[in-house]
């Protein structure tokens, strides 16, 4: 009886002590969760339908697939796009119609909701009607990188602002014990348990309440950790360098290294658990499956190879998403698919690319559009593709000087200069022995009856081209420095703009230089050259815009713009206005009123790369796509 006793009195005190350790562990919860509160408010995002405004987009490159409303949302690198059931186009939605960037990363539904992750703009929402943004009070996110509904609540990963919890009223970020979990890319639940994959931290475990953290120290291939999946008691963590696994056991113990290796394999981009089985996927669309056991490549032979590749579910299929589209998976045999097209094919009347990097209106009014992966890609006036030109060197465009001598224009690429005929064809037109360094940021043609130069801005100084002879100015002829970054010619005088300064040359002579120590000009590194409504302006990579006014003095005008960075070649004035292309909209100045206004809102990126325009328009090429405004805009809106 008393053995009895003593043995209920024991346990009674147990569980008193457990009782009384989870109202502590329940306390310290609540009081981590308030003191991790993020402030927010959610704004309603208006749309600019305006019919001066037109985006011209490719939108084949697809992040994120969900259903949503009996539609299928698609988040590309050029908007958001809905589909039928069946894969038929519906709609696409862009910045006119609210979205507050074109450049979406992730979606997910959550509370009737359709949530999208951008890449500059933070967390979007989307009810069928109309957009809304998520304003966070000093709690920086950048990148949105990932979204995953953990039953009541959605979590959020972002690259700047840790892991983030949202159950639709309150928005808290969620800690490893006190560590930020940086950049988290993939997310997974298995019931209470949580397993937060990131770019390079290694993976975190939640089991029991209890944060755990694993890196190449515990087993993994690698710290960035794409996908984590479940079979029976085995953990599987897929890295851009392999598969790992542990038994999930062992990851709530104290086990130093519970990782052991299944396969090596470099390029992995995610995992997905697909009818009880674990599908990876590589960056160019091979896909991979394992079991507890067994590791077995099933691509299919005639798939597109592509960038970004990623699985994805949807109402009982699977699919393949990247930068080719979206492709609908069938399995015709055990350990056998084939891939068919979701959704339509691409479309040939736009850009190959949405990174535009340099534009140009020809003699015919033909635009041509320079990009960074993609090639040039060339359309007619009334913006019919006409043709796609790209090659392994003809790739990663800097700008384009229109050449009437050659009935053709020259481009500025980071391989060379290459001359693309007025019948759209290319060529090689300066080797790479004759250039001051391969990479050619901007080009300019002195047209003078007495003299006729090719002036080539290159890594490694200025070239001086005539039909004749190549002379080169470096540092040792006077340059302020050899990377030179821009060019112009007014009259005979050219200006060059370098990481280091601005020089004028004369007779093939630096005449002067002006820099930070010996003129108005703030900031040393020119980035652009312009010449507009008689003005001479320069732009530069943090201190803005310049203008060198007839005297020889420089202007700034800071007081009235701040600083800014104005990017490599992307000044245009076309007499009334001056446009710079900045890291965070256009600057724009009324040469009339001298008044500066900047433009966010027609922008699909506010990074701006490339401007260009004629009588009628004035084009904005973005990281995100190309902007064509009418110059009724400017006079509606009061530009």
């Amino acid at each position: 009886m008393f053995l009895f006793c003593g043995g209920l009195l024991l346990l009674i005190e147990a569980l008193n002590i457990r009782h009384r350790t989870e109202e502590t562990l329940g306390k310290e919860r609540r009081f981590q969760a308030i003191e991790n509160l993020v402030s927010f408010s959610r704004v309603d995002l208006t749309p600019h339908l305006d019919k001066n405004l037109r985006i011209l987009q490719n939108s084949q490159n697809v992040s994120d697939l969900v259903s949503f409303q009996n539609s299928v949302f698609a988040a590309s690198d050029g908007g958001l796009v809905e589909l039928s059931e069946n894969g038929d186009l519906k709609r696409f939605y862009t910045v006119l119609d609210g979205l507050p960037e074109s450049d979406l990363t992730a979606l997910a539904v959550f509370q009737s909701r359709l949530f999208i992750g951008t890449r500059s703009k933070g967390l979007v929402d989307y009810d069928g009607r109309g957009f809304s943004a998520f304003r966070l009070e000093n709690h920086e996110t950048q990148t949105v990188t990932a979204l995953f509904v953990d039953r009541e609540k959605l979590l959020i990963g972002t690259a700047a602002g840790g892991l983030l919890e949202y159950d639709g009223r309150r928005l808290l970020e969620i800690k490893a014990g006190d560590e930020r979990i940086e950049s988290p890319i993939s997310i997974f639940a298995d019931g209470q348990n949580l397993y937060i994959g990131t770019f390079a931290s290694g993976l975190y475990v939640r089991q029991n309440q209890i944060w755990r953290h694993f890196t190449t120290a515990g087993g993994l291939l690698s710290n960035r950790v794409v996908g984590v999946g479940i079979l029976g008691d085995t953990v599987f963590a897929a890295s851009d360098m392999g598969v790992s696994r542990a038994p999930a056991a062992d990851l709530s113990g104290e086990t130093g290294s519970p990782f052991s290796t299944v396969a090596a394999i470099p390029e992995l981009s995610g995992s997905i658990l697909f009818r009880d089985r674990l599908y990876l996927t590589r960056e160019d669309g091979e896909i991979l499956l394992t079991d507890e056991k067994n590791l077995k490549r099933i691509s299919d032979p005639l798939a597109p190879k592509m960038r970004g590749a990623r699985l994805r579910r949807l109402d009982g299929r699977l699919l393949l998403i990247g930068s080719r589209g979206i492709f609908e998976e069938t399995f015709p045999a055990k350990d056998q698919l084939t891939l068919s097209r979701f959704g339509p094919a691409p479309d040939d009347q736009r850009p190959a690319d949405n990174n535009v990097s340099a534009l140009a209106v020809d003699g015919n009014n033909r635009l041509w559009i320079g990009t960074f992966r993609g090639g040039v890609d060339v359309f007619s006036n009334d913006l019919k593709k006409l043709k796609h030109l790209e090659t392994e060197q003809l790739r990663e465009i800097n700008s384009f000087q229109p050449n009437p001598a050659r009935k053709g224009l020259l481009a500025a690429t980071t391989g060379g200069v290459y001359l693309l005929g007025d019948d759209l064809s290319y060529a090689e037109f300066l080797s790479k022995t004759e250039l001051p360094g391969a990479a050619v940021a901007a080009l300019a043609e002195l047209d003078a009856p007495d003299e006729k130069l090719l002036i080539v801005a290159a890594s490694k100084g200025l070239l001086l081209k005539d039909r004749n002879s190549l002379h080169v100015l470096s540092t040792i002829n006077g340059l302020p420095g050899n990377t030179v970054t821009s060019v112009l010619v007014d009259g005979k005088t050219v200006y060059a703009g370098t990481m280091s300064g601005l020089a004028q040359i004369e007779g093939r002579r630096v005449v002067r230089v002006f820099k930070s120590s010996n003129s108005g000009l703030g900031n040393n590194w020119v980035t652009a050259l312009c010449r507009t409504g008689g003005r001479l302006f320069a732009g530069t990579y943090g201190g803005g815009v310049y203008e060198l006014l007839p005297s020889g003095e420089i202007r700034s005008f800071e007081t009235e713009t701040g600083k800014f960075s104005v990017n490599p070649n992307a000044l245009f004035g076309d007499g009334r206005r001056l446009f710079a292309g900045t890291l965070d909209g256009v600057r724009i100045l009324d040469l009339e009123t001298q008044k500066w206004r900047k433009a966010v809102e027609f922008l699909p990126s506010e990074n701006v790369m490339a401007v260009t325009g004629d009588d009628r328009r004035v084009l904005f090429g973005t990281t995100a796509g190309l902007v064509i405004v009418d110059q009724n805009y400017w006079t509606e809106k009061d530009l």
